[in-house]
């Protein structure tokens, strides 16, 4: 019975650790999008604000 928990304690800690890396890896490219998404669009205004100055 010792095993067997022993066991599950190890998958699921092995499990965890990747999981926590691919979590972290999604999390950086929808991070880089979103930036890019909001960068696009702040430039956007920046350059429509300033033709109606002119």
């Amino acid at each position: 019975m010792t095993d067997v928990i022993l066991d599950l304690l190890v998958r699921s800690t092995w499990f965890m650790t990747h999981a926590l890396a691919l979590l972290a890896t999604v999390a950086m490219v929808f991070g880089g999008l979103l930036a890019a998404y909001v960068s696009w669009h702040l430039t956007d205004r920046v350059i429509a604000w300033r033709e109606r100055a002119d």
